[in-house]
């Protein structure tokens, strides 16, 4: 009887430590350390033989990281729920192909209705509506009642992709 009580026991320990390492709660494998500052550091010094450097963009030039969006007055596209003073437009340019940053730009437009507390504005929300084909400068002004709650410590700022 104590025999056959062993036998459960033990099958009973082998099932669970086989559950247990299925869920991967029991591994074989180290544990990732971690850096002087809390990153995440690496399980073995050796590199894996199959990662591959990513290759660098190069840096854009000053024409492009210098500018200075000069926000202007705008009626708010036909549709929108706020037209008049609260809208304010620009575009910037960007590279037509961030692989060759100093080749062709092209002419985004950006539309943005500032936080109406000025005194505890946290900052902007760029709004990306999708697409293909969605003209954010579009959307926003229509969409703009939406996010009221955002507006009130946020610039709300849509974009032509």
């Amino acid at each position: 009887m104590r025999a056959h009580r062993r036998a459960v026991r033990a099958g009973a320990g082998l099932l669970a430590a086989a559950l247990l390492a299925g869920c991967g709660l029991l591994s074989t494998e180290p544990e990732p350390s971690a850096t002087a500052d809390g990153r995440p550091g690496d399980v073995s010094a050796s590199p894996s033989p199959d990662l591959k450097e990513t290759p660098k963009t190069p840096p854009l030039p000053a024409a492009l990281t210098s500018q200075r969006p000069d926000w202007q007055r705008c009626e708010a596209p036909r549709g929108g729920s706020a037209p008049g003073s609260a809208w304010r437009c620009t575009s910037v340019e960007v590279p037509l192909d961030y692989a060759k940053p100093s080749g062709e730009t092209i002419s985004i437009a950006l539309i943005r209705k500032q936080a109406r507390d000025k005194d505890r504005r946290i900052g902007s929300m760029l709004f990306n509506f999708g697409g293909p084909g969605g003209s954010g400068v579009d959307i926003l002004p229509r969409a703009a009642s939406s996010y009221g709650k955002l507006n009130s410590r946020y610039d709300l700022v849509g974009f032509d992709p």
